[in-house]
């Protein structure tokens, strides 16, 4: 409904199955993540926010009212899920300040109602922040804000490895067949590839703004500008609620294509589709083997949660038994990837069944494709 107001209804049918069908949804739907509601509740408040700028100038202050309430309401909900959904804020005000310029509303009222909808919303945001802080030093652990500065890098080396992360996260995600695409720094095959598709969206980008206003495409670079400063790539779970939008600027991109620009899309769809099916099937065997060692770590863990052992978990590359036998055992142990690294400490280790065990660990129980090893004591001899 969103992308109907500036394509047609065949290329916004297009469009949603371009986002619906790609491996990013997919992936990022079957994720325990914010990103799904995100989205949705995203979509949402746009659309309110749309309608109060098409009514802004109506003499019906009670219905511009009700849609203002309407807008900060939702606008607290999505800013909730992930904080930075309050830059919506940001682009409807460019929106009411573009008006106000064209002279089709008038200053004091869009500025009334960008600092109604935008200073509600903050405020409330701003209150939910204190209590992570909060709750963070509570537990002796970081708030987000904590995370903003990336360890020892610069200002600018954090900006710049942000933009090649978010350079990265576009070309991923509107490419067919890319998404599991990891090359790191600029220098790789897949650079030219992302170079043309972002290219193409920036023009559709800025045609969609000099156009029609959108307030989705005057929000991306106040979004995408926070996560340029945030330099973690998270596997593009921060660029992904902005692909209606990547898609939308791709169909305006190519207009002088004309009578070709829905077999390009359709094409897209079925590439999309086609390379998401693959990465489901694959994803039935993954499932299948975490589901056994899921069996293998509840079967094994009783002991160590209720005796309170000190235990760590050995793999070099199932980070998942890691995360698992923390959720089993409902406490947290540490991540090693090698034997060697293990603190003597650690009495017990959970490992793969796979790997080589060294001569001062002795295997105590054995499930499925998980092993577990106690510490050979001094006075302990033989295998």
């Amino acid at each position: 409904y969103w992308s109907r107001r500036v394509a047609t209804t065949s290329a916004a049918l297009l469009i949603t199955g371009l986002v619906v069908l790609s491996t990013g949804f997919w992936y990022h739907l079957r994720m325990t993540q914010s990103e799904i509601a995100f989205m949705a509740a995203w979509i949402a408040t746009l659309l309110v926010m749309e309608r109060l700028a098409a009514i802004a100038n109506s003499q019906a202050l009670r219905r511009v009212a009700l849609y203002a309430a309407l807008a900060a309401l939702l606008l607290i909900v999505t800013s909730f899920i992930r904080h930075v959904g309050i830059f919506l804020a940001a682009g409807f005000g460019v929106r009411m300040l573009m008006l106000a310029w064209s002279r089709a509303l008038s200053w004091t009222r869009a500025i009334t109602l960008t600092l109604a909808i935008g200073l509600t919303a903050s405020a409330a945001l701003l209150i939910l922040i204190a209590y992570d802080r909060d709750a963070a030093q509570a537990t002796e652990r970081r708030g987000y804000l904590e995370y903003f500065a990336a360890g020892d890098l610069s200002i600018l080396s954090q900006i710049h490895t942000g933009f090649r992360l978010r350079f990265e996260d576009i070309g991923r995600l509107t490419v067919p067949g890319m998404f599991k695409a990891y090359r790191p720094g600029w220098i790789n095959p897949n650079t030219p590839i992302y170079l043309c598709m972002v290219v193409l969206i920036c023009v559709g980008w800025w045609r969609l703004v000099r156009r029609n206003k959108d307030i989705f495409a005057l929000t991306a670079p106040f979004y995408l500008g926070l996560y340029i400063c945030w330099p973690f790539g998270q596997e593009t779970r921060y660029v992904f609620p902005l692909l209606p939008l990547l898609f939308l600027c791709l169909w305006v991109s190519i207009e002088s294509a004309r009578r070709h620009r829905l077999s390009i899309l359709a094409i897209l769809v079925v590439a999309h589709l086609v390379i998401a099916f693959g990465y489901s099937f694959g994803r039935l065997r993954a499932i299948a083997r975490d589901n056994k060692t899921l069996l293998a770590i509840e079967q094994l863990a009783p002991r160590l949660r209720e005796e309170q052992l000190s235990s760590a978990v050995v793999t070099p590359r199932d980070y998942d038994m890691w995360l698992m036998f923390q959720f089993t055992t409902d406490r947290e142990v540490e991540l090693y990837r090698r034997f060697e690294d293990v603190p003597g400490k650690a009495r017990w280790v959970l490992s793969e069944t796979l790997l080589v065990i060294p001569a001062d660990f002795v295997p105590r129980l054995t499930s499925g494709p998980v092993i577990l090893l106690e510490r050979r004591d001094e006075k302990e001899t033989g295998p």
